[in-house]
C-alpha cells in the first residue's frame, strides 16, 4: 500500500484504529543518510505498546541551616495523575518507508494483533483524538 504523505498514512491508520477500537501514536521516525532533515521511516503503534514503568514519588528536602525559613516554607503535595492507558507490550503497528523511486510512502510492516481487549463499538465514540 502506498501513501502520498506521512499525514495521509497517519490519518489512515488513525481512522483504522477508531474503527477497530484502539488509539495510535507515532513511536519513532528516522532520517536518511543525506544531510536533509526529512524523515525516511515512520512507525505508528498502538498507545498500549511498550512496558509500563511506575514513577516513584520524590521526597522534598529542606536544609537544616534555614531554620527561620523552615516555618515559612510550605511545600504543596503534588497531585498524582492517573494514566487512562496502561502499556501492556502491544505489538500492533504500521511502519512506512519513503520510496525514493516512486516518491511515495510504502507500507513495509503491518501487525494487527493486539495483546489487550479493544474498545467495544458502543464506546468508540469516546475515543480521544491524538
Amino acid at each position: 500500500m502506498y501513501f502520498e504523505t506521512i499525514e495521509e498514512a497517519r490519518n489512515y491508520y488513525e481512522h483504522y484504529g477508531q474503527e477497530n477500537g484502539f488509539w495510535i501514536r507515532t513511536r519513532a521516525s528516522s532520517k536518511g543518510r543525506n544531510r536533509s532533515n526529512e524523515a525516511t521511516k515512520v512507525l505508528f503503534v498502538c498507545v498500549k505498546e511498550g512496558k509500563y514503568l511506575e514513577k516513584k514519588q520524590q521526597e522534598s528536602v529542606v536544609e537544616e541551616n534555614d531554620k527561620a525559613d523552615k516555618e515559612e516554607k510550605v511545600i504543596p503535595k503534588k497531585r498524582v495523575k492517573h494514566c487512562s492507558t496502561v502499556k501492556c507490550e502491544c505489538k500492533a503497528h504500521l511502519r512506512i518507508k519513503h520510496d525514493k523511486w516512486k516518491c511515495k510512502w510504502k507500507v513495509t510492516s503491518f501487525d494487527e494483533n493486539h495483546s489487550h481487549q479493544l474498545v467495544t463499538p458502543c464506546k468508540r465514540i469516546k475515543i480521544k483524538s491524538n
